[in-house]
C-alpha cells in the first residue's frame, strides 16, 4: 500500500456503499486507496425458479438468459478496466476470472454463484488500472449492481414495490400454504419469519434511497456509471424474460411475480440507441456547477419539450460552452447546442454537449 493510503474493509454491501459514499464525497481520497478484499463471502448471484418444468431441472431457454446476464457482466467489467463495453475488450485470461460457476440446489430450480473470487480479481484489477477513483467507483458500482440485492431491487419498480409489501407478505403465506397441500418440502413461514421478511424488506427500503442518492451522484462524476446501470439492468432482463412458465422468479432476494413476469414479457425490450441532436435549440431550466471537474446542465428541447440532463465534462469544453450557457440560464434566452447520448426508451442518458452558441439576432431590415 502506497504511504499513507487507506484500506478499505469490503466485508458487506453495507461496506461497499459506504466505501462508495466516501470516494464520491472527497472524504477517502483514491491515491493509495486499497480494497480489502478478504472476507467477500456477501458476494453471490441467486436466481431461483418455481413452476414447471422448475423441479430440480433448468430448461435449456432459461440458461440463455444466464448467459446473457454473464455478457452483461463481461461487458461491464470490460468498460471498468478498458472504457469499453465489449467483451474482446478484456484478456482471454480476464474473461475466465470473470466467469461465474453456478451451481443448482438439490432438489430445487435454485442457482447460485458464489462471486467472491469475481469481486477479488476485478477489485484487485481496478486498484492497478489508470485513471484510479474513476475506475475505483466504477468498481465499488459493479459490485453493487451485479454481486448484491441492489441492482435487482432496482431493475424492480421500487415504488411499485414499496405499496405491495403487506400483499407480497401475504402472497408468500399464500404460496407456503398451496405447496404444503401439495406436499411439497417447502420453507414453512412462521409468524416470526414473516416479521423477519418484513424487517429485511423494511432494510431494503432504507437502503434504496441511499442506493439511488449515490449512484445519481456517481454518474454525474463518472460518466460510465450509467452504461453499468444498463448492462445490468439488461442482464436482470434476459433472466426474467428467459423464464418460460414460472410462477415467480426470485433474483438476488427479489420477488417478481407471474403478474410482474408478464408485465415485464409483455412490454418491448428497451434497447439503447445511439442519440446525436446536432444544431438543435435549448432552454436551460438549471444548471449544477458543484462538481469543479464537470458542469451538469438540464436542458428543455424546445422542438418537444423533453428533458435532458447532459455534461460539459473536458477542460475545453468548459472554457468554450461554459459561458453561453450561464448567459443562457441568466437572461432566460436559448441556447444552440450539439448533444450527444444514449437512448433507452423515453430516457436519454449518458447526455454530453458536444458544442453550444448563442443565436445569431436576427438582421434589422433597412
Amino acid at each position: 500500500m502506497a504511504e499513507g493510503g487507506t484500506v478499505l474493509v469490503l466485508d458487506s454491501e453495507e461496506a461497499v456503499l459506504k466505501a462508495l459514499s466516501g470516494l464520491l464525497s472527497g472524504e477517502v481520497a483514491a491515491e493509495g486507496l486499497e480494497f480489502d478484499l478478504s472476507d467477500t463471502s456477501w458476494a453471490a448471484v441467486e436466481f431461483k425458479f418455481d413452476g414447471e418444468p422448475y423441479h430440480a431441472t433448468i430448461p435449456t431457454s432459461t440458461m440463455k438468459g444466464i448467459v446473457e446476464f454473464q455478457a452483461a457482466l463481461h461487458r461491464s467489467a470490460a468498460l471498468v478496466l478498458r472504457d469499453r463495453a465489449e467483451i474482446r475488450a478484456l484478456s482471454s485470461e480476464e474473461v475466465a476470472d470473470f466467469e461465474l460457476i453456478f451451481t443448482v440446489g438439490e432438489g430445487s430450480s435454485e442457482l447460485m454463484a458464489a462471486a467472491a473470487d469475481f469481486v477479488k480479481k476485478l477489485g484487485d484489477r481496478a486498484l492497478d488500472a489508470a485513471g484510479s477513483k474513476e475506475v475505483k467507483i466504477a468498481a465499488l458500482v459493479v459490485f453493487l449492481l451485479f454481486t448484491t440485492g441492489s441492482g435487482a431491487w432496482m431493475y424492480k419498480d421500487y415504488a411499485l414495490e414499496s405499496q405491495k409489501i403487506e400483499q407480497s407478505v401475504k402472497q408468500v403465506e399464500a404460496d407456503a400454504r398451496t405447496k404444503a397441500e401439495h406436499d411439497v418440502t417447502i420453507r414453512q413461514l412462521s409468524a416470526d419469519s414473516v416479521e423477519r421478511d418484513r424487517l429485511a424488506i423494511e432494510r431494503e427500503r432504507l437502503l434504496a434511497a441511499e442506493r439511488e442518492r449515490l449512484l445519481a451522484e456517481a454518474s454525474k462524476q463518472v460518466d460510465k456509471v450509467e452504461r453499468l446501470r444498463s448492462e445490468s439492468e439488461g442482464g436482470y432482463d434476459a433472466v426474467v424474460r428467459n423464464s418460460g412458465k414460472a410462477e415467480y422468479v426470485i433474483l438476488q432476494g427479489v420477488r417478481l411475480s407471474k403478474e410482474d413476469i408478464s408485465d415485464i414479457k409483455r412490454k418491448t425490450r428497451r434497447k439503447a440507441e445511439k442519440l446525436l441532436l446536432k444544431d438543435e435549440a435549448f432552454r436551460i431550466e438549471g444548471v449544477d456547477p458543484t462538481d469543479p471537474k464537470s458542469f451538469v446542465v438540464r436542458l428543455r428541447r424546445l422542438k418537444n419539450n423533453e428533458i435532458i440532463v447532459a455534461k460539459l465534462d473536458d477542460a475545453v469544453s468548459m472554457d468554450r460552452f461554459k459561458v453561453v450557457i450561464q448567459r443562457g440560464e441568466w437572461n432566460r434566452s436559448p441556447i444552440i447546442a450539439t448533444v450527444s447520448g444514449r437512448r433507452i426508451g423515453e430516457e436519454v442518458r449518458e447526455a454530453k454537449i458536444l458544442k453550444a452558441h448563442t443565436p445569431r439576432a436576427p438582421r434589422k431590415k433597412s
